[in-house]
């Protein structure tokens, strides 16, 4: 698959045939089901640049502005990456046979340059001088995820009034009539990528009504959640057919063989291919992700929770990554994840960029959501930010339940 793609042809509806579910089992407008597939074309485009064969330089910063500004796609410096691996998603031209005469002129036999060559893979290259707001280091593989995502939103007929992302998260308008804003992280969980770990991209849309100082819940219309991993896998949270249980329906899909698939429902789940199964609601989870660990060495009641699941032989599953931890959690159907914050260590996930999404996520799958701070709701939790920050304990209701009293009590 090309780095740089022409970008009409790219997101040409008659180019992908099969390669994208038709989302037809959701009550969803036609609109946001267009901007849905860009979306999941762009988590395509990300996870399908971000491989071992990598490029080997940083992006430069005004390669970022460029591509920002004009809404295509960003190149990169050193060609085609993942090459052996074929997708509809771009046609790969012929190769030209070039049956001009052999040059015969004496080869030049000055001294090779042997100096060292910087080879570092692109997600572990810092691009240059560039930070975010939130302080964080951006590696170039964050700005070309961001390009990515920015090219999915920017169209002539986006139904989009703004964007914001992680990467930027001052709102960019695009459509002053339109019915929806996006909130993203590009790439969750960069900081792994060199030990060749897991990431994710995360996706919230919610209704163009939604205003700083509101909770997201009145609000929020669907989430995705990809998880880049050995393959890619996409939650889609949707408004969906009427339930008891909510008026949401979680999906999973897998991108293989050059299209997106649903995966088997789990055993238990409604007679709906596009439902998983529920999370068990369980008191003890048999899985256990403790993030932040560093706040239980100022944390008492946090350390008595890390020494119960201890105590009582509980496996552990943290990578250090969001995405990837509560992913399992939902495939598992079981499982509590704890990131407390404290003085020295304190809370880092963002609200719109993250936590609403996974917050969306979790509660379709009558999974929970809080925040710790808070006491509440993710999906509860007025937003006063853009830059938002707070804790978070997900998973088994009732585990969530007991843990959060004894870490606010």
């Amino acid at each position: 698959m090309k780095t740089n793609p022409d970008a009409t042809q790219f997101w040409d509806e008659d180019i992908f045939p099969n390669c994208l579910a038709d989302l037809t089992c959701y009550d969803i407008d036609a609109e946001l089901r267009t901007m849905l597939k860009r979306f999941m074309r762009a988590t395509v485009a990300i996870w399908c640049n971000m491989r071992p064969d990598l490029v080997s330089e940083p992006i430069e910063t005004t390669q970022v502005d460029t591509a920002h500004a004009s809404g295509e796609p960003l190149s990169t410096p050193a060609g085609e990456s993942r090459s052996t691996v074929s997708s509809p998603l771009v046609p790969v031209s012929p190769v030209a046979v070039d049956r001009s005469p052999v040059d015969r002129s004496p080869v030049d036999r000055s001294p090779v340059d042997r100096s060292p060559v910087d080879r570092s893979p692109m997600h572990s290259s810092p691009s240059p001088g560039s930070k975010n707001s939130f302080g964080d280091t951006q590696l170039a593989i964050d700005l070309y995820a961001e390009s990515w995502m920015q090219a999915a939103a920017r169209y002539s007929e986006t139904p989009l009034k703004f964007f914001a992302s992680e990467e930027n998260p001052e709102p960019t308008f695009l459509n002053e009539d339109g019915k929806y804003l996006a909130f993203w992280d590009p790439l969750d969980g960069s900081s792994i990528m060199d030990a060749n770990w897991s990431v994710g991209t995360i996706l919230t849309i919610l209704r163009s009504g939604w205003k700083l100082g509101s909770p997201a819940r009145p609000y929020v219309e669907a989430s995705l959640v990809a998880v880049h991993g050995p393959v890619l896998n996409i939650l889609l949270c949707l408004r969906g057919p009427s339930s008891e249980q909510s008026p949401f329906v979680l999906s999973n899909f897998c991108y293989f063989n050059d299209r997106f698939i649903l995966d088997t429902p789990q055993a238990g789940s409604p007679q709906s291919a596009c439902y998983m199964a529920a999370i068990e609601d369980a008191d003890r989870p048999k899985y256990f992700a403790p993030a932040n660990l560093r706040a239980a060495h100022v944390l008492p009641k946090y350390r008595a929770i890390v020494d119960e699941y201890i105590d009582r032989g509980a496996t552990l599953r943290y990578s250090g990554g969001l995405v990837p931890d509560i992913y399992h959690i939902l495939m598992k159907r079981n499982g509590i994840y704890i990131s407390p914050s404290c003085t020295g260590a304190p809370a880092r996930l963002r609200m719109l960029f993250e936590l609403v999404a996974i917050a969306h996520v979790m509660e379709a799958a009558q999974g929970s959501a809080h925040s710790i701070t808070f006491g509440a709701g993710i999906l509860d939790v007025e937003i006063c930010s853009y830059e938002d920050k707070t804790d978070l304990i997900a998973g088994c209701p009732s585990a969530v339940t007991r843990h959060l009293a004894a870490l606010t009590t």
